[in-house]
């Protein structure tokens, strides 16, 4: 059978990028504040599943006198920071960095005031200030890896969190976000090993277990991903994508009889327990069928896949093989034909994409940018491939582009011309 079979974890792994980082903010740290103190809001991204928080050592930069005005101050904030009021929190928060510049957390609080309003450098200010009144912490280093986050500065995020790591590397937290961010910088390896670090410090931590299975398993280390995904059904039996999971890696496996029935009845209890993904439980009960030739069980799985997801090639491929075995001519006729059509989108998505992510790579490259811009003319999309010409041209005249770029660049551009739209 034709390999058309996609990666059921791919909405997976987009969920992993759209977690991006839990970083410092979930690292809620115990300190000596006033009382009472509500935590400060969240303003990293937040996961449905987040990882349970680790505390850090106190940062504790606070006088052993306290002063009144900087107390009294952290506390209008904090109950300001809980009415979302991030105005009058911010003018609390400063108001006690001015009655005590040493504080380290009110740095800390003013700070995040600041990165929840996207004042990156003022926020930046006051991180840095706080690492260098506590430069034995790591807080104020996982404070700086947010702001680079939050300003998609992925490489500037992960230097910030090693350098937090290396002050204290027993925070399981600090691991787990370098886990997160890894894989966005395609760092698998790096990520994997973030992520054992995180679960040997903290070893019921369900979902590290599971997200270090996910990406065991795309490097195809199986045994590995299996006692991961294992220890996350274990550990938090009752949620669905855990045993979606084991079976992703049992279906990876060689198609033996034992295999298929271990990925059918983990696929089962996910479906049972219920899971965003559905239509990717019933495209894998539906292979687990077609492996067992059960081809009616198998029809009706992929059926449902493709009622669930319509877009989805690899469901209509796999269908008409199912309604092929079952005598159904006609209708494997039209699933094959739904595929082909669905697998031309994809593959000029993936080409259209090809190019834009190679500027956003590269984007003082001239050659990139010309790259895409002779895509666009030959998708049609004469408009955008102008704007995208001009710059690669711009570029080029600052001895950014390769030999006979500029040549190339004038056809292009009097193709443009000549289309005359």
């Amino acid at each position: 059978m034709e390999n058309v079979r996609p990666n059921p974890l791919r909405a997976w792994a987009v969920w992993i990028a759209g977690i991006g980082l839990l970083l410092a903010f979930l690292i809620f740290i115990s300190r000596e504040e006033p009382a009472p103190h509500p935590q400060p809001v969240p303003s990293a991204p937040m996961t449905a599943t987040p990882a349970p928080a680790s505390a850090a050592a106190p940062p504790a930069a606070l006088p052993a006198e306290r002063d009144p005005q900087a107390e009294a101050a952290l506390r209008q904030g904090l109950e300001a920071m809980q009415q979302k009021d991030l105005s009058g929190a911010t003018r609390a928060f400063a108001r006690a960095v001015q009655s005590d510049p040493r504080s380290a957390l009110a740095r800390d609080y003013l700070g995040i005031a600041y990165l929840q309003q996207r004042r990156f450098p003022q926020a930046l200010q006051q991180f840095q200030e706080e690492v260098r009144l506590t430069p034995k912490v790591a807080t104020g280093w996982a404070r700086i890896a947010d702001v680079h986050y939050a300003q998609n500065d992925l490489k500037g995020a992960a230097q910030a969190l090693e350098r937090a790591v290396a002050i204290e590397p027993n925070v399981a937290q600090l691991h787990f976000n370098l886990g997160m961010l890894y894989p966005r910088m395609m760092e698998l390896n790096k990520a994997v090993e973030s992520l054992k670090r995180c679960v040997a410090l903290e070893p019921a931590n369900h979902n590290a277990h599971f997200l270090l299975g996910n990406l065991l398993l795309k490097l195809a280390r199986l045994d590995e991903a299996e006692q991961a995904m294992q220890a996350a059904t274990r550990l938090a039996p009752n949620v669905g994508a855990y045993h979606f999971g084991l079976a992703e890696v049992y279906l990876k496996r060689a198609a033996t009889p034992e295999n298929t029935e271990k990925a059918r009845q983990e696929l089962t209890r996910a479906l049972e327990l219920g899971m965003p993904e559905a239509a990717a439980i019933h495209y894998d009960l539906g292979l687990c069928y077609q492996r067992q030739e059960k081809w009616e069980e198998a029809r009706r799985e992929l059926e449902t896949a493709v009622k669930l997801s319509p877009d989805s090639s690899a469901a209509y491929y796999t269908l008409q093989e199912a309604l092929q075995r079952l005598g159904r001519t006609e209708e494997a006729r039209q699933a094959m034909a739904r595929f082909r059509a669905l697998r031309a989108q994809a593959d000029a998505q993936r080409q259209r994409d090809f190019y834009f992510q190679e500027v956003q790579r590269n984007p003082d490259s001239a050659d990139a940018r010309f790259q895409l811009a002779d895509y666009l003319e030959r998708a049609g999309d004469r408009a955008q491939a102008r704007q995208v010409l001009q710059r690669a041209r711009q570029l080029a005249a600052q001895g950014k582009g390769g030999p006979g770029l500029q040549q190339r660049i004038a056809a292009l551009a009097a193709r443009l011309q000549t289309d005359g739209n």
